[in-house]
């Protein structure tokens, strides 16, 4: 029978995050499970956030490392995290999120009380760039066990939209099956993987509690349009052969809206930031866009169906339309 008291790896990359590291750090502090190890990767910052970890080392009680390298990239700073890890269980945390104090606790006791399954997710909550603590959850834990198809459905669907941040995973599952972070890539690298842990799951643990701080930063690289953004392109279109080898049936469904919808999320958000209708066809440039647009005139979101008709009958019209629409926002 699994112990509560096994120890847990948090595996926090770090780059130039001096103005929220500290916020990240005293919800890591806070939590109420103790047998915690905490992994801070340096990922060559330029600003101070090892002086602040260094700091935070010499007054806590937790197993701290820090482990420095060049910068390399947040999957590379990542899978030296997983390499260098010693607990049972491993979590990944974005060192600009927060947590709440059940985060480890309640994800632990639901592994516990479930022995076959060796993945738990929790919810998360959008935080404000200003945010210093994210809102209090019922101290209940509420959870429930699903088969690895109705999560892939419901993934699909996006009936559940959450990251690799959410997930406390068995080490071994990752590191016996060589599932890692795509190194080299910049975006969607990490809803790739979380991808694969699913189809590698028969049960996973779903928590109705919102224990993740997901902090949405005006000025990060998620809030302009990068041209990097198409590695989620690429990272997707190779996701369609991993699941094809793992689930084939399941498989069949991803190929018909899992890219396809991935290009209709980075449309939106072109759409959003990109500051003219010029840019905004540059931005959109590497994707055939109405080719997945059209798969996805039988999506059940109508939201989605919608959009993509406007698009498909009148781009410039779309561009204009969520211009404003988001600007309300």
């Amino acid at each position: 029978m699994r112990s509560i008291s096994e120890l847990v790896t948090i595996v926090v990359p770090v780059y130039n995050v001096e103005n929220y590291l500290s916020r990240c750090i005293q919800t890591l502090e806070r939590q109420i499970y103790d047998n915690l190890e905490i992994i801070f990767i340096d990922d060559g910052s330029t600003d101070n956030s090892k002086t602040i970890i260094k700091q935070y080392m010499e007054k806590s009680r937790r197993k701290i490392q820090l482990i420095s390298i060049p910068n390399s990239g947040v999957s590379v700073a990542r899978n030296k995290g997983i390499h260098a890890a010693n607990g049972r269980y491993i979590c990944f945390v974005d060192a600009d999120d927060m947590l709440d104090k059940h985060y480890i606790q309640y994800m632990v006791t639901a592994l516990q009380e479930n022995e076959k399954c060796k993945m738990v997710i929790c919810q998360n909550e959008i935080i404000s760039d200003e945010c210093t603590a994210i809102p209090n959850n019922d101290d209940r834990l509420v959870y429930t066990i699903e088969d690895r198809r109705t999560v892939l459905d419901m993934m699909l669907y996006h009936t559940l939209t959450v990251g690799i941040w959410c997930s406390l995973i068995e080490t071994s599952c990752l590191k016996e099956n060589e599932l890692y972070f795509e190194e080299g890539f910049r975006y969607s690298e990490d809803l790739q993987l979380l991808w694969k842990l699913v189809v590698r799951n028969n049960k996973i643990i779903l928590l109705k509690n919102r224990l993740y701080g997901y902090r949405k930063r005006y000025n990060s690289a998620m809030n302009r349009f990068n041209p990097n953004r198409k590695d989620g392109y690429i990272l997707f279109q190779k996701l369609e052969d991993y699941i094809k080898k793992y689930d084939e049936e399941f498989y069949r469904k991803f190929k018909r809206f899992g890219l396809s919808y991935w290009v209709w999320s980075t449309l939106w958000q072109a759409a959003n930031l990109s500051p003219d209708y010029e840019a905004f066809k540059k931005n959109i440039s590497f994707m055939d866009v109405k080719y997945h647009l059209r798969k996805l005139l039988k999506y059940p979101s109508l939201k989605v169906k919608i959009s993509s008709i406007l698009y498909l009958v009148m781009p410039y019209g779309y561009f204009k339309i969520l211009k404003f629409y988001c600007n309300l926002k």
